[in-house]
């Protein structure tokens, strides 16, 4: 993660900031720092960006390594519209999904990109069980594209 920032100089000299763009990833990043350990990943860029003296407070941060926590994302590789897919009510349904999202109706124009339909944050208590909810989670997924009419 490493904050974008903007600024100008003016003719008189003085300066002006334009952006400050936290990129902390895309997806559930956010949602998953947040939901494991409490940090905000855009609070904390922003902060780092705007003064040189910031330090993140540590204090209250959950460091333990259980439980684990898995990103797990899925993506469409045909060209058109997904018409019909798995819903995110049948991924929460299995334990040890914590959240997630669904694109309905997603539309894929190339394969050139990143076309992530769908994602789920995974909790468990160790890895093997992580995996175990992994492959529940990769059974239950299904997506069906219709190819755009020629």
């Amino acid at each position: 993660m490493s904050p974008l920032v903007k600024g100008r100089v003016l003719a008189d000299g003085r300066t002006e900031l334009l952006e400050v763009n936290a990129r902390p990833g895309g997806r559930i990043y956010r949602a998953a720092m947040l939901h494991s350990c409490g940090v905000d990943p855009f609070w904390e860029a922003i902060m780092m960006a705007l003064d040189d003296g910031y330090t993140t407070n540590c204090e209250g941060i959950a460091q333990s390594a259980s439980p684990v926590f898995g990103m797990r994302p899925f993506e469409i590789q045909e060209i058109g519209r997904v018409a019909e897919s798995v819903t995110l009510g049948e991924w929460e349904r299995i334990d040890g999904v914590d959240f997630g999202y669904v694109h309905e109706g997603f539309v894929v124009t190339s394969l050139a990109k990143e076309n992530v339909f769908g994602e789920v944050l995974l909790t468990a208590s160790n890895l093997a069980e992580l995996r175990e909810v992994e492959a529940r989670v990769e059974q239950r997924f299904h997506a069906r594209v219709e190819p755009f009419a020629t």
